[in-house]
Formats: C-alpha cells, sequence, structure tokens
C-alpha cells in the first residue's frame, strides 16, 4: 500500500514539473545557454531547510526514545523496519488489535510531546 501511494506521489510530481522544448534547449551563443540555465529551477534544499529537517529527525529520535518501551517496539519495528501491524504482532507475539491500538497510542503521545517543545 505505501509503495503503491508513494509510486503515485512521485507520477503526481512528475506531471506537475514542465517539461522544455528542443527550442528552449537549442542555444544561438554562450548568453543565450547562461540564460537558459537560469531558468532552470533549483529543487535541491537550502540549507536552512536541511537544517531543519535535521533538527526535526532529531527531536522526533528523542521523542520516540521518551515512549514507553512497549509502544517504542512498536513504532520502531513499523518506521524503522517497514513492518505492517501483522508482522510486528508476529514478532512481539501479541494479536494485531494490540499492535494498532499501541501504534495508535504511541502516536497521540508523540503528538504531545512534539508540540510542546
Amino acid at each position: 500500500m505505501a509503495l503503491h501511494v508513494a509510486h503515485n506521489r512521485s507520477l503526481d510530481v512528475l506531471r506537475r514539473r514542465r517539461l522544455l522544448s528542443f527550442s528552449e534547449v537549442e542555444t544561438g551563443n554562450e548568453e543565450d545557454e547562461g540564460a537558459f540555465l537560469n531558468t532552470i529551477p533549483d529543487t535541491s534544499p537550502t540549507p536552512e531547510e536541511l537544517v531543519e529537517q535535521r533538527d526535526l529527525q532529531q527531536a522526533i529520535q528523542r521523542a520516540i526514545q521518551t515512549l514507553p518501551r512497549t509502544y517504542r517496539s512498536v513504532v520502531l519495528l513499523y518506521y524503522k523496519d517497514q513492518m505492517n501491524y501483522a508482522e510486528i504482532g508476529q514478532v512481539l507475539k501479541m494479536p494485531v488489535s494490540t499492535v494498532k491500538a499501541r501504534f495508535y497510542r504511541a502516536k497521540l503521545f508523540l503528538r504531545d510531546v512534539l508540540t510542546v517543545q
């Protein structure tokens, strides 16, 4: 399911990008070439965005470490190991309903911790 969503999301992004025509690529001189290169958007993250992403990842990691062990194991197996609820239930030897309940409670706990910061 997640792979299907990611695939569709990627297609949406590619459709939104403006395709270049051959007339835009063909340039007569170096001045035109420089102007053409300036029209290509730089989609790489800025240094500020990279720092914000790193800080957010660190905050999330700290918040996960504050979870009670029963919740933390479910969250880590779900996000880090990319397991579904049934697989987590098999690994932790618990019913899928228990896995879902713990995951839901963990998300509420993380939301509370992360919005306070």
